[in-house]
């Protein structure tokens, strides 16, 4: 049966509105995923506004149907469509990524009205989807479930296990819609790991596949209803879209994938999307300019340590001719770029696939080279977790993992971007160093020496700029921590970025009369313990500061070193034991008792008990 093309210009009408929602919703956040959100458009204003059984008032209506936004960075277009189908009101959709919105920079099922299931790393939505298709056929229910994939997720082998799972059980009530825009965060999918031919692989797994033009919303409902139609499997509708649809400037270019427009851009895009000016929720004449805001310091000079990295490894590549870079899709944020260029010989992108990357490394160390695994911190430490345990670590391979993104101060991605736990994980891990540079300045020297230790490490980097804090003769050994500032009241020990606030807080006490040394412990294991044992026995009184949960990490280290060795009153300042939020770092942190003043709070704390008998 044909469409009806009322229902058509409708549904044509709610899509273009979604797109100018991206568009403003990311230009308020000053950062998000536009490209793959205004790609989805299409299918998911046809999902929302004319497939799905759903009910706003009941959004936990047992019999609703399912849907999975795998490819969660393109929330944006999700929230909007939630927002326009009356989950929660539309000016929620200009808090994006703030550190009071429901609306966290990858989805969050137990914060949105309407997220059937939390998403952010790549690949899990189809596992989960085939779960919920499983539990309506063992509860007798009637309710369909649609995962929403796009080329990121189906390079991550979890996509296809779940495929193959759904297969077998013949999931009727399984559905898939694939936004395959043959773009992703470093290029074209095509050249980074291509995925064709795709219909065939969904067959092999005994799925139904139907191909369509993505942005045909004629052709999509009739995809849709052909797949309620499948009875005997579960039906995939493979969608072939652009990124960036509907803005010429981010058309079919990769680079929108996660960069957000700014003032003039986003004024230029709803123009083209035909939004006037007196419909825009707020008017153009009064988009705000962006102004991200910084911590309350001192002005220094900052640069990020990606940045920093990215210009030695060039160098190194040059030295050292065995020596190979692995990126996970993502070498325009671990800056690796330039190395790429220079040695494309000696680079390989594993896709959006880390376990695959970090097995990879473990191989082509066996030929003699020198592997650089580089992706975030939680895609490293959790999702391959066991491929470092048991591949890397156990047979003490000469693999470095190094990774961005540690920590809170990835800050607007979310939690599921946020890598909160991984030195907890590393530390554990026998054979493996953990080292985190505090500055750009720290990391050319600890990433010469990482390279030349034989043997498993852990280089842990953040996301954003920091203070300079080092001047570039100064001389680093792994194992040995840094006094960046002499003091005899008591010892600040911090790694990463918190060296920077460390040293903001004692000038702080300072200023009240107290002396607080401060240790930079870049290298988390092997803990320097000589280095602690010092600051106890001179100064009588520990806190450690950790962009890190203070559970495993420098602080626990440090307290684990101390209860054995040293025992004095210690304080630890890190993220507590929570999932965090999405926002601005210099919001989160103050929130979760992590900036310059919570450092000088628990040195208070620690010095009220100085000198105190310690009983356990």
């Amino acid at each position: 049966m044909l469409p009806d093309p009322i229902l058509i210009e409708h549904l044509a009408t709610i899509a273009n509105r979604l797109r100018c929602h991206v568009i403003k919703m990311t230009y308020y956040a000053g950062s998000g995923h536009p490209g793959g959100s205004l790609s989805a458009a299409d299918m998911v204003a046809a999902l929302y506004f004319h497939e799905l059984r759903i009910d706003p008032a009941r959004p936990d209506w047992p019999n609703r149907d399912r849907f999975i936004m795998s490819k969660g960075h393109a929330c944006p277009v999700w929230y909007a469509a939630l927002a326009e189908r009356g989950y929660f009101p539309v000016a929620d959709l200009w808090s994006l990524r703030q550190a009071s919105s429901h609306l966290q920079g990858h989805p969050d099922m137990r914060k949105t009205p309407g997220v059937d299931m939390t998403a952010g790393p790549l690949g899990s939505g189809l596992a989960a989807g085939a779960g919920m298709a499983l539990g309506a056929r063992i509860q007798g229910r009637s309710y369909r479930t649609y995962v929403m994939v796009g080329e990121g997720d189906m390079q991550e082998g979890c996509t296809w296990e779940a495929a193959m799972l759904a297969g077998h059980h013949r999931l009727a009530n399984l559905a898939v819609l694939v936004d395959y825009n043959r773009s992703q965060v470093d290029g074209r999918s095509d050249e980074i790991l291509g995925l064709d031919p795709l219909n065939d692989k969904w067959r092999a797994w005994n799925w139904a596949v139907r191909e369509i033009d993505g942005h045909d919303l004629a052709a999509i409902l009739a995809a849709l209803e052909w797949a309620r139609e499948v009875h005997d499997k579960p039906a995939v509708i493979v969608g072939h879209t652009v990124k960036g649809r509907g803005v010429s400037f981010m058309l079919d270019r990769h680079e929108w994938h996660g960069k957000a427009p700014n003032r003039a851009q986003a004024i230029a895009a709803l123009g083209e999307l035909g939004e006037p000016i007196a419909d825009c929720g707020l008017r153009i004449a009064n988009l705000p300019c962006v102004s991200l805001k910084t911590a309350n310091r001192k002005p220094k000079s900052r640069r990020s340590l990606r940045d920093a990295f990215g210009v030695e490894l060039v160098k190194l590549g040059a030295e050292i001719p065995n020596l190979v870079v692995l990126d996970a899709d993502i070498s325009s944020s671990l800056k690796t770029v330039a190395f790429r260029q220079q040695f494309p010989e000696r680079h390989i992108n594993f896709g959006v696939a880390e376990q695959n990357m970090l097995l990879g490394a473990a191989g082509l160390v066996t030929t003699g080279l020198i592997p650089l695994a580089c992706t975030y911190a939680t895609f490293a430490t959790l999702r391959a977790c066991e491929q470092i345990r048991s591949f890397i670590c156990y047979p003490k391979l000469n693999v470095k993992v190094i990774c961005s993104h540690g920590g809170l101060e990835v800050g607007w991605d979310g939690p599921t971007h946020q890598g909160t736990e991984d030195v907890a994980i590393m530390r554990a891990m026998p054979n493996m160093t953990v080292v985190a540079p505090a500055d750009a300045a720290a990391v050319p020297a600890l990433l010469r020496q990482v390279i030349a230790l034989d043997g498993p490490v852990y280089f842990r980097m953040g996301r954003n700029p920091v203070p300079v804090i080092y001047d570039p003769a100064q001389a680093f050994t792994l194992g040995r921590a840094i006094t960046v500032r002499e003091g005899a009241d008591l010892t600040i020990i911090a790694m990463g970025v918190m060296v920077a606030l460390a040293l903001d807080a004692a000038g702080e006490l300072a200023r009240e009369g107290i002396q607080a040394r401060v240790l930079d412990m870049h290298t988390v294991k092997p803990l320097d313990g000589e280095a602690v044992r010092c600051a106890a026995e001179e100064t009588g009184a520990i806190v450690t500061a950790e962009d890190h949960s203070i559970i495993g990490g420098l602080g626990g280290a440090v307290a684990e070193y101390l209860a054995e060795c040293a025992a004095v009153p210690i304080a630890r300042v890190g993220i507590p034991d929570t999932f965090c939020r999405s926002g601005d770092p210099a919001e989160l942190f103050p929130m979760y008792g992590m900036a310059a003043a919570d450092i000088v709070s628990a040195a208070k704390r620690v010095l009220g008990r100085k000198g105190q008998i310690l009983s356990f």
